[in-house]
């Protein structure tokens, strides 16, 4: 009799185990089925309701026009869309305005019609030919440069009385620069990165350096420093954090935010700032040169200076 009693108890406590696992298995399957349920939810949202959410920039608008079917939109589809609203022509921008997605990324500044930016710089510089010496010049652009000693093509800009090249140097001077991270499929991008020594005779021939002087040439063309970095700063997010504040390229200069090489050789400020060099040494202490930075945050030009190892970005401007 008390060996059944015992295999009774084995038995009730065996039946007790497997009912845990039964109670488990239709548990897991009923949090799957609850998951399975939850994303055919969002889904259905995504297709059906009638605005449009960008995420990484918490704006909301109706579905009208559409340029998205779906709901939630990424930054990446905001980079592809600022890219072909850069490359569109004059009417294709036109029909474009007359989207809500566009009208409101052009009003929180994310991407900027260059027409429209012209026309404003344009009545500025009306505004300043009492005053200005260099307002009888526009800003237009100038076409392009091909460097003979790579066959490297840049865009160039007129600005005032002055032609910059509109993107950075990528010339590879062997000794004294890098390229950002020191990896060379960043260079068609960001361009090399440069030390002072070698900035100072990096420029194609007919081209220069820019003096500490003709940056602020630049500067005060633009407005001056609290606004010259918004006209000369690419728009949208592509290269810059949000909100990229102030940011027109009304000048065409099509600055991004690369950054710099700093101390031990380490680079920094990617996406927050760009800087260049300018061919001026700050004569105190030794081994500084002026240099001009502009910021994500706001739309100033910042004009102050590095130590000569460091290494920054290079513009040209024609002699």
């Amino acid at each position: 009799m008390e060996n059944k009693t015992e295999n009774n108890t084995i038995n009730t406590t065996g039946d007790n185990n497997k009912k845990g696992i039964i109670v488990r298995q239709r548990s897991n399957k009923g949090i799957i089925t609850l998951f399975v349920m939850l994303i055919i939810i969002i889904v259905g949202l995504a297709l059906t309701l009638p605005f449009h959410y960008i995420l990484s920039e918490g704006m909301m608008f109706p579905k009208n026009n559409l340029t998205f079917s779906y709901t939630f939109i990424t930054v990446s589809d905001i980079d592809n869309l600022i890219e072909r609203y850069n490359n569109a022509n004059s009417l294709e921008k036109l029909a474009m305005n007359n989207e809500p997605i566009i009208r409101k990324l052009l009003e929180k500044g994310i991407i900027c019609d260059k027409q429209i930016s012209e026309e404003t710089t344009n009545e500025e510089s009306e505004e300043k030919k009492d005053t200005s010496p260099e307002s009888n010049t526009t800003i237009e652009d100038s076409g392009t440069f091909t460097d003979s000693r790579d066959g490297k093509i840049y865009k160039t800009i007129r600005i005032g009385t002055q032609t910059w090249m509109a993107e950075n140097l990528a010339y590879n001077a062997k000794n004294g620069c890098c390229a950002w991270e020191n990896n060379e499929k960043n260079v068609a991008k960001s361009g090399y990165f440069y030390e002072w020594e070698t900035a100072k005779v990096v420029c194609p021939k007919g081209w220069h350096m820019p003096t500490d002087a003709e940056w602020t040439t630049l500067t005060n063309y633009l407005g001056g420093e609290s606004v010259a970095g918004g006209k000369l700063k690419e728009c949208g997010t592509s290269h810059w954090f949000g909100p990229n504040s102030g940011a027109t390229n009304s000048s065409g200069f099509t600055a991004q935010g690369w950054g710099y090489r700093g101390s031990n050789f380490t680079f920094s400020s990617l996406n927050a700032s760009g800087g260049w060099w300018s061919a001026t040494e700050t004569k105190q202490n030794g081994d500084f040169a002026w240099i001009r930075t502009v910021h994500y945050d706001n739309g100033k030009i910042n004009r102050s200076n590095d130590v000569t190892y460091y290494a920054y970005n290079v513009r040209c401007v024609r002699d």
